[in-house]
């Protein structure tokens, strides 16, 4: 809905044909590249509920947590990372 809107408030020049071709042509790219097709987000297999559940049970309040890919220590760093 807001690029509805923000397309009706675009420039002349780009509500031509060559415009409009190219902002579409530039929008599906980058959703593409960058969106969920690129970066398969929404095709990984999601981890084991049980699994996770045990995970969780090891956390405990004050316990410095961090999401992400990479488990690996930064060069440089002996310790944990908090």
């Amino acid at each position: 809905m807001a690029a509805g809107a923000a397309f009706g408030r675009m420039p002349e020049r780009l509500l031509h044909p060559h415009g409009t071709f190219l902002l579409i042509a530039c929008t599906l790219a980058g959703f593409w590249i960058t969106g969920p097709p690129g970066t398969t987000a929404l095709t990984k297999e999601a981890p084991d509920a049980a699994a996770a559940r045990a995970a969780l049970r090891l956390i405990h309040p004050g316990d410095g947590v961090a999401a992400g890919t990479s488990f690996r220590v930064p060069r440089g760093r002996t310790g944990p990372a908090c």
